[in-house]
């Protein structure tokens, strides 16, 4: 059963069953001890996973030999199909040592490939926010400028009216229209008018 500890770390799920709330750390190790003793515990893992990984089994299980073996090993690296393929190698019983062993160096250097991955993405995934943190502010900075310019422009165009009026009920005061717009744009539009 020793020899089912590595592919037990691997393959097996995160999460499931009773074991939702309990830290991962603790489910894995206890999965691993489990795995590596005979006896119910390690028996219901190596039927879990075999349940879990049956569709690869399949294949593998026709294969007689180790170079049969390696083949599928391969076409499971390029697929991508990595835990069923290591699953069923790990428990072949066709599986040479070195072919065992060829897929632990594997799985291991693909967890570095995985990690270093997974970095680069959490980087990524910060400065993306820290982006988005950057514009979200940017256009409430517009929204605000943009309002208080709309309130601006109405609040000229009520006082432009409103003079307007005024100029029309009164000739006596000898402005046109013109002369009133020209001096409201000079003078109250200047820096409304100019963004």
């Amino acid at each position: 059963m020793l020899k089912h500890v590595r592919p037990a770390q691997t393959c097996l799920p995160e999460r499931g069953g009773d074991f939702e709330s309990s830290p991962d750390l603790a489910i894995h190790n206890g999965g691993v001890q489990l795995a590596g003793r005979r006896g119910p515990g390690g028996k219901a893992i190596q039927k879990a996973l075999d349940a879990r990984h049956a569709a690869a089994l399949k294949p593998f299980s026709k294969v007689t030999d180790s170079a049969g073996l390696k083949a599928l090993w391969e076409d499971a690296k390029v697929t991508g199909d990595i835990p069923d393929a290591y699953w069923a190698i790990m428990t072949h019983a066709a599986a040479e040592t070195e072919l065992v062993k060829s897929a632990f160096a594997d799985v291991h250097m693909l967890s570095h490939l995985v990690g270093a991955a997974n970095r680069a993405d959490i980087r990524r995934l910060n400065q993306l926010e820290r982006d988005k943190s950057q514009l979200e502010a940017k256009v409430e900075r517009q929204q605000v400028r943009m309002r208080d310019a709309f309130q601006e422009r109405d609040t000229l165009l009520r006082r432009l009216n409103t003079l307007l009026i005024e100029r029309a009920d009164d000739p006596q005061r000898g402005a046109t229209l013109g002369n009133v717009a020209r001096r409201m744009k000079s003078r109250d539009c200047a820096r409304w008018c100019s963004s």
